[in-house]
C-alpha cells in the first residue's frame, strides 16, 4: 500500500510538472502561434521557403565560381525572355516576368520555369480532363432556349452562347434565383436547406477555419450522415493551410463525411501552388445550390471582427440550374479521387429529375424569358471565361454597370472596358472596401482610381469595413454573382465559379443591394482624392508586378 501511495504521489508530481512546463511554454509561445507552426502544412511552407533560399544562394554563388557557368545562366535567362515575349500570355504577364528576369537574370529565369510552366501540374490537368469527359454527356444544351433569349435580347443570347460554347455550361429556364445580401443571410439560408437534405450534400470551399460557423456546420452534417445522407466536403489545401491541421480530413471522415483536400500542397516549388480552388459551392439533393463570397470562417458572418463590418453575399438557385452546380462540384471531386472511383461513379444517380437528362428537352412557351446559367472557370483553359463575362457585360451595357468587388487589380483590357463604358454615357459605379484586408492590395487598387475617375467612373469605398461581395448588375436585365474577384488571380490562376441570371427578380435584388451598400459608402472624387507622391510611386511599382501577386 505504501508503494502504491508513493507511486500515486509521484504520478501527481509528474502531472503537476507537466502542467507547469506546458503553462510556461504557452507563455513563451502563444497557442495560436505555435499551433500553426506545428501544423504539417505550415512546415511544408517552411520547407518551400528554405528551398527557395538555398536555390537563390546557389545560383548567386555558382556564378562567381565559374565565368562560363555565369555566361551560360545569363544566356538561359535571355532565352526565357524570348519565350515570354513569344508566348500566348497577356502583355501584362509578359511585362511583369520580363522585368523580373532582366532585373534578376540568374534567379528570375529559373523561377519562371518553376512557377509558370506546366512541368508540375500535368497530372492535375489530366485528372480534371478525365472528370470533364465523364460528366460531359450530362450537360445538355437546349437550342430552343437560346432562340427564345435571342428574340428577347440578342446581347444576352450572345453572352449565354459564349459561356456554353466555351465551358459547356448551358442555359436553364426551369428554376429561380434568390439574391442573398449578406454572409449571415447566406449562411442561415444554407443551414436551413441542409437540414432538409434527404439524399446528398456537396460542399466546396476555399477557406475553412475553426470557430462557431464550422462547429455548427459539422454538428449538422454529422446528424445528416446518421440519417443516411451522403455528405462530400472538398476544400482547398492552401486555403486551410494555416487554419486547420492536415488531420482535418480524418476528422471529417470520423464523422462519416467524405473529405478531400484539393491540390495538396507539396514541399516543392511548382505551379501547383498557384492554381487554387477559390470556388464556394453548396448543393443539396441537386435541387438547390449556393455560391458567393462566403467561406467557412466566423468573420464572413460577423461573428468575429477583422476588418470592420464584413459585407458579403451570394445567390441561391433552384431547379435545373442546381443540377449544373452538382456537375460542377463532381468535376473537381472526381479529379481528386482515384481512377477506379471515376469509372464506377453513377452520375445519373445524383440527378433529381430524369427530364434534366433528356436529349431533346422542350421549352415552355408560356414561361417568361427568365434564365439562369451557372459556369465555372479553370486556369487550364485559355478562354479566361470569368474575365470575359464581366467584360462582355460592361461593353453591352446601355444604361448602367454597378460592380461590387473586394479587389480591383485590373489589366489594360478591363481598364479600357470600364473607361469606354463611362465615356459612352453609361453610369459605371464601383464599390471597393474602405478597410482593406491587405495593404499591398490597397496600394494597387487605389492606383487605378485616378484613371477611372477621369473617364467618369464613380468609385465608392464601403465605409463600415470590408466588402467581399463579388457581383455585377447591368440595365435591370442581367447580373453575375459568384466567387470571381476583379483581379489577376481570379481571372487567370484560380478555379472559380459564378452564376449569370437573365431577367430574373434576382437582378433587381442585386441592384437594390448595391444601392443600399452605396448609401453606406463614401464617394471618391478626383478633385478631393489625396494620393501623395510616395503612394503614387508605390502603386505604380506594384502594378508592374500585379499579375504575379
Amino acid at each position: 500500500m505504501a508503494t502504491e501511495h508513493k507511486t500515486d504521489r509521484n504520478n501527481n508530481l509528474t502531472d503537476q510538472w507537466k502542467g507547469q512546463i506546458k503553462g510556461t511554454f504557452r507563455k513563451i509561445f502563444p497557442e495560436r502561434w505555435y499551433a500553426k507552426v506545428l501544423y504539417e502544412r505550415a512546415l511544408v511552407v517552411i520547407l518551400i521557403l528554405l528551398q527557395l533560399a538555398v536555390f537563390i544562394y546557389f545560383l548567386l554563388n555558382v556564378s562567381r565560381i565559374s565565368k562560363g557557368i555565369a555566361i551560360g545562366m545569363y544566356a538561359f535567362s535571355w532565352l526565357i525572355v524570348a519565350k515570354i515575349v513569344l508566348g500566348s500570355k497577356l502583355i501584362d504577364y509578359k511585362l511583369s516576368w520580363t522585368i523580373l528576369v532582366l532585373a534578376f537574370p540568374l534567379v528570375g529565369g529559373v523561377l519562371y520555369v518553376l512557377l509558370e510552366t506546366n512541368l508540375f501540374n500535368r497530372r492535375l490537368r489530366k485528372d480534371i480532363q478525365m472528370a470533364q469527359n465523364k460528366l460531359k454527356p450530362y450537360r445538355r444544351s437546349n437550342p430552343e432556349l437560346y432562340k427564345t433569349l435571342a428574340e428577347y435580347k440578342q446581347d444576352e443570347n450572345s453572352l449565354a452562347s459564349y459561356i456554353d460554347n466555351s465551358v459547356q455550361y448551358p442555359l436553364y429556364q426551369d428554376g429561380r434565383a434568390e439574391y442573398l445580401a449578406s454572409g449571415e443571410d447566406m449562411y442561415d439560408h444554407m443551414i436551413e436547406s441542409i437540414r432538409g437534405a434527404r439524399h446528398y450534400i456537396f460542399l466546396e470551399f476555399f477557406i475553412v477555419k475553426k470557430g462557431y460557423m464550422l462547429e455548427n456546420l459539422l454538428e449538422l452534417l454529422s446528424a445528416k450522415v446518421k440519417e443516411g445522407v451522403e455528405v462530400c466536403f472538398l476544400y482547398d489545401d492552401v486555403g486551410t493551410m494555416l487554419q486547420l491541421p492536415r488531420s482535418f480530413a480524418k476528422t471529417l471522415t470520423d464523422l462519416g463525411i467524405q473529405a478531400r483536400p484539393f491540390n495538396t500542397l507539396r514541399p516543392i516549388l511548382s505551379t501547383q501552388f498557384n492554381n487554387r480552388d477559390h470556388r464556394k459551392i453548396v448543393v443539396i439533393d441537386g435541387q438547390v445550390a449556393y455560391t458567393g463570397g462566403i467561406n467557412i470562417g466566423d468573420e464572413y458572418i460577423n461573428k468575429e471582427e477583422r476588418f470592420g463590418h464584413w459585407k458579403d453575399g451570394g445567390v441561391a438557385f433552384y431547379g435545373e440550374a442546381a443540377w449544373a452546380m452538382t456537375l460542377m462540384f463532381l468535376e473537381l471531386w472526381l479529379a481528386m479521387g482515384t481512377d477506379a472511383e471515376l469509372e464506377s461513379l453513377d452520375v445519373a444517380s445524383y440527378c433529381p429529375n430524369p427530364s434534366y437528362l433528356d436529349p431533346n428537352p422542350k421549352t415552355n412557351p408560356e414561361t417568361l424569358p427568365a434564365f439562369i446559367q451557372p459556369y465555372s472557370d479553370s486556369p487550364f483553359d485559355f478562354d479566361f471565361i470569368g474575365k470575359m463575362v464581366y467584360q462582355k457585360l460592361i461593353y453591352n451595357a446601355g444604361r448602367y454597370v454597378y460592380l461590387m468587388t473586394p479587389y480591383l487589380i485590373l489589366d489594360d483590357d478591363m481598364v479600357a472596358a470600364l473607361r469606354q463604358a463611362a465615356r459612352s454615357g453609361v453610369d459605371v459605379r464601383i464599390i471597393t472596401p474602405h478597410i482593406f484586408d491587405k495593404q499591398l492590395v490597397k496600394q494597387v487598387t487605389r492606383s487605378y482610381y485616378k484613371s477611372l475617375l477621369e473617364a467618369g467612373v464613380r468609385i465608392f469605398e464601403y465605409t463600415p469595413g470590408f466588402i467581399h461581395t463579388k457581383a455585377l448588375v447591368t440595365d435591370d436585365e442581367t447580373a453575375v454573382i459568384g466567387t470571381i474577384n476583379f483581379d489577376y488571380r481570379s481571372f487567370y490562376l484560380h478555379f472559380e465559379d459564378a452564376v449569370v441570371v437573365y431577367n430574373q427578380p434576382c437582378v433587381g435584388e442585386t441592384y437594390d443591394d448595391f444601392l443600399e451598400t452605396q448609401a453606406q459608402s463614401h464617394e471618391i472624387f478626383s478633385h478631393t482624392f489625396k494620393w501623395g507622391f510616395w503612394h503614387k510611386l508605390a502603386g505604380a511599382f506594384l502594378r508592374l508586378f500585379a499579375p504575379l501577386m
